[in-house]
């Protein structure tokens, strides 16, 4: 079991060996009763006289382990609950600590399954393993005895079936197999993965049917078939013969034809034993059975665990000790109501300022080979801050890397002159917001969806914060406005998500407004509006953003030209058109592209 399993399941100790102690007395109440019915029938036909109370202890005993067995199962499922629970809510937490190179790797898919599958994959481990195990230990052991006690040699004959099952068993675990079921769960694993693509991506596996997202399904379902159908052909025949040798009607007919055996030599055979022996020895199969289906969902949550296990061992972002920002002028932190007449409201830390400074900064995603390198830069509080450049120039990874999302691999970042790994969560998560190139919505109204880096904002303010994005039309013309439900009342456009993340950004107070391409969906007169408010509205806070359309930032304090993970130039439009540089290339480009098209439309 892993470490970390073993740490969330250590609080509830007492529940696990309540729920083992009254699973191994439903054993013991399981077992009795046939032993005694066993025990009355010899008594029975040695005396001939019928007595009713062996009866009905024998019923008082098996009501007895239903009890026992009810709530040992009660037990370990309220444990599994609670233990679940605990594990998603502290595995929510590391996720959110884990640097956003991490998540691109695995992609949302890959993050769901682990959240999802894989602690739902644990209720075999943690509900179910502590009383089968006990079952198999406690019941076939004490059920051995008693029978061995009864009739060793009967025992002897009777055995043979269970051990050959055993061993069966446990060759389907060994090696030889092992690597064909690894197989079938990666066939299975690469099958879920490409249908995932192919709902996902519908439109273009019919528009573009030479695109192989089609084929690359069948090919998977072709795969999973011959992975399975191996796996089926080397352990289908042994699994097939263990459940047909620990079938109900195979051990009654063993042990038959053992006693008529043994009748045949002169051994002495009781009707009592027989039937005790036949009422019984399926006490020793069930489990071992039992334990034989479970073993593969068995298997599966004890390797969900090494996933997770590797999950909380992977490092969260550098953690330094939180700056004491409480009597720091240097930070200025300011206590703000996102009511201006609200007294009561409880009150968010937020920076005064925002200045930053990045030294000598370098960052590369894993397996990459280009990535950003000596980047030295700085933006004094109230200042606007374009970031342009080709594609793949890194300019996305700057912001993400001022956002805290990540670290670099060297090189530092300070805020207002402190380490940005310095500032408390709290604080940081609060001053410095990033709006992303993929904004998403929660499924909420419109109202509570701008408001959410403010959530006690006025419908007034909200509907300010929409205007200023260009969204306000938009929403005023929906049946219910603001209170329409984002995903399941309409589904917002592209361009329109931007907008809905950009009035969220309007609301907010925060020091240090990133943007990643704020107008990038958004058709070029409603862009040229939104960039003039964006202009306007974040004159007082530090704004650093990224373009593609260079039209659109003439008017910015800072231009720094990125090139392969580098800083080209640096400086305003004008200074920059001087230079002759790579900006000014980018802009002629773009200004003769733009006359191109209007030609065109005319």
């Amino acid at each position: 079991m892993s470490a970390v399993l073993w740490q969330f399941l250590r609080p509830y100790r007492k529940y696990w060996i309540g729920a083992m102690g009254l699973q191994a007395l439903a054993g013991v109440a399981t077992l009795l009763p046939w032993a005694l019915l066993a025990l009355w029938a010899d008594q029975w036909m040695q005396v001939g006289q019928f007595d009713w109370w062996p009866l009905l202890i024998i019923v008082l005993v098996m009501l007895l382990g239903v009890v026992c067995q009810t709530l040992s199962a009660y037990f370990t499922h309220q444990m599994d609950v609670m233990v679940c629970f605990q594990l998603r809510q502290q595995l929510l937490d590391h996720l959110q600590k884990l640097p956003l190179g991490w998540f691109s790797a695995r992609g949302a898919q890959g993050v769901s399954h682990l959240v999802e599958r894989d602690v739902g994959a644990l209720h075999q481990l943690v509900a179910h393993a502590p009383v089968d195990v006990t079952h198999l230990l406690v019941l076939p052991s004490l059920t051995s005895l008693y029978l061995l006690w009864l009739n060793p040699t009967l025992f002897a004959l009777a055995a043979v079936p269970l051990v050959l099952a055993i061993l069966g068993f446990k060759y389907l675990r060994s090696g030889a197999f092992r690597a064909v079921g690894a197989q079938r769960d990666q066939a299975m694993q690469q099958l879920s993965d490409d249908y995932g693509e192919f709902s996902r991506h519908l439109h273009l596996a019919r528009q573009y049917p030479e695109a192989g997202i089609q084929q690359r399904v069948t090919l998977s379902a072709q795969q999973f078939n011959q992975s399975f159908s191996r796996w089926v052909s080397k352990a289908g025949h042994w699994a097939a013969i263990i459940q047909v040798v620990l079938s109900q009607p195979w051990l009654v007919i063993w042990l038959l034809l053992s006693a008529w055996g043994l009748s045949a030599t002169g051994v002495f055979i009781s009707l009592g034993d027989v039937c005790a022996f036949i009422l019984l020895v399926r006490a020793i199969a069930s489990p071992i059975q039992a334990m034989g289906h479970a073993g593969d969902a068995l298997r599966q949550a004890v390797a969900a665990a090494d996933r997770l296990q590797q999950v909380f061992e992977t490092p969260p972002l550098f953690e330094r000790e939180a700056y004491d920002v409480e009597d720091s002028k240097l930070l200025g932190v300011k206590h703000r109501s996102p009511h201006d007449d609200d007294t009561e409201a409880s009150s968010v830390k937020v920076l005064a300022q925002g200045q930053l400074q990045v030294h000598q900064l370098c960052y590369r995603y894993p397996g990459a080979v280009h990535g950003l390198s000596d980047i030295n830069l700085t933006v004094q509080h109230g200042e606007s801050v374009a970031l342009v450049g080709p594609s793949g120039s890194g300019k996305s990874t700057l912001l993400h890397l001022l956002a805290r999302y990540m670290d670099p691999v060297s090189g530092a970042i300070w805020v207002n002159g402190v380490p940005l790994p310095s500032l408390p969560e709290t604080i940081r998560s609060a001053s410095i917001v990033l709006l992303d190139q993929h904004p998403a919505a929660l499924r909420v109204s419109v109202e509570e969806n701008i408001a959410l880096l403010c959530p006690q904002a006025s419908l007034e303010q909200v509907q300010r914060a929409a205007r200023w994005a260009c969204l306000d039309e938009v929403i005023r013309a929906l049946p219910k406005q603001y209170q329409t439900v984002v995903g399941r009342d309409l589904k917002f456009s592209g361009g329109e998500m931007q907008r809905l993340a950009l009035a969220r950004a309007f609301l907010s107070e925060a020091p240090i407004i990133l943007l990643d391409e704020p107008t990038s969906a958004l058709d070029p007169a409603t862009g040229s509006r939104v960039q003039a408010n964006i202009q306007h509205h974040f004159k007082h806070q530090t704004c650093v953003m990224t373009a593609h359309r260079l039209a659109e930032i003439g008017s910015v304090d800072q231009i720094w030209v990125l090139d392969q993970g580098r800083v080209v130039e640096q400086g305003n439009h004008t200074s920059l058109l001087a230079k002759q540089g790579l900006y000014a290339q980018m802009w002629h480009q773009q200004h003769r592209d733009n006359m191109i098209m209007e030609d065109r439309s005319c």
